[in-house]
């Protein structure tokens, strides 16, 4: 297994700002007030409790956050492997991968297909069940398309690919503008859908690669990790089966804590990141 879903570190800047000038101005009062020593250090040690308590729920608040993330990726792992494992995806990808090199230019020509001429509205693409183009293409897209689109819908997938061993993206499901891009000379090919492709061509069956987060172009530029592992044909790797997870959600839920008397801002590093600001 190699995966980089471990590695997620999450940063906090907290400060304590209303809250601690109030207090400070309590404390303050009550020295002048009383003239005591005593009352003073009794109300600030009042004050570190209600900050320490408060700081405990925010790291609760964000461990339940991020405990539910890790259980979306351990189910699909195993998810992952499953799929890759059942003949039938291998063969649908190669069926896929065969009609896609039958039509000239291909890639072009079935985004102007799908895409382009598509009757559907950005974010509903995933709708055309077949161009009706008379393409064996389209007849295959025809064929397999639903289900492999209420999987990705299913297991919350953002989107599902079929990669060929020479880089072609012969199927998604969103249909995306990376549908038909090639990830060994494309202009993805710098991105961590073609990463995750290039990884996964390395592993043994069952064995899977997550990305790291990372702005990702065809999706608007929402921060996208892909999971890929290997599909095998008589023991030859001859594609990659991928997932597009979606991350903008987990980090709208993450930035979302929040506390009575705490500003700041919560954020996702990555581990170089994490070493960069370390040093």
């Amino acid at each position: 297994m190699v995966s980089n879903t471990n590695n997620l570190q999450i940063k906090l800047r907290v400060r304590r700002m209303r809250l601690s000038t109030k207090v400070a101005g309590v404390i303050l009062g009550c020295c002048i007030a009383s003239s005591t020593v005593a009352t003073a250090i009794g109300l600030y040690r009042m004050y570190q409790a209600q900050v320490s308590a408060q700081g405990n729920a925010l790291e609760l608040g964000l461990r339940s956050k991020i405990q539910s993330f890790n259980t979306f990726w351990v189910k699909n792992e195993k998810a992952l492997a499953n799929d890759a494992a059942d003949s039938a995806l291998t063969n649908t990808m190669l069926r896929l991968a065969d009609a896609f090199a039958q039509i000239p230019n291909a890639g072009e020509t079935l985004r102007q297909t799908y895409i382009a001429n598509n009757p559907h509205p950005v974010g509903q693409r995933e709708r055309l069940l077949s161009a009706n183009d008379g393409s064996a293409y389209s007849q295959i897209h025809a064929e397999v398309h639903r289900s492999l689109e209420q999987r990705s819908n299913g297991r919350g997938y953002y989107d599902i690919f079929l990669i060929h061993a020479n880089g072609d993206v012969v199927y998604t499901a969103e249909k995306e503008v990376d549908f038909g891009e090639n990830l060994q000379r494309g202009p993805l090919r710098d991105s961590g859908l073609a990463e995750a492709y290039r990884a996964a061509l390395k592993l043994q069956p069952g064995e899977f690669f997550v990305s790291q987060p990372a702005p990702y172009a065809p999706s608007n530029g929402a921060i996208a990790s892909f999971m890929a592992t290997p599909l095998f044909a008589n023991g030859q790797v001859r594609g990659v089966y991928a997932i597009q997870v979606p991350l903008d959600d987990f980090y709208a839920e993450l930035t979302s804590i929040h506390l009575p008397g705490y500003s700041g801002s919560i954020k996702a590093l990555s581990p170089e990141e994490v070493k960069a600001q370390t040093q």
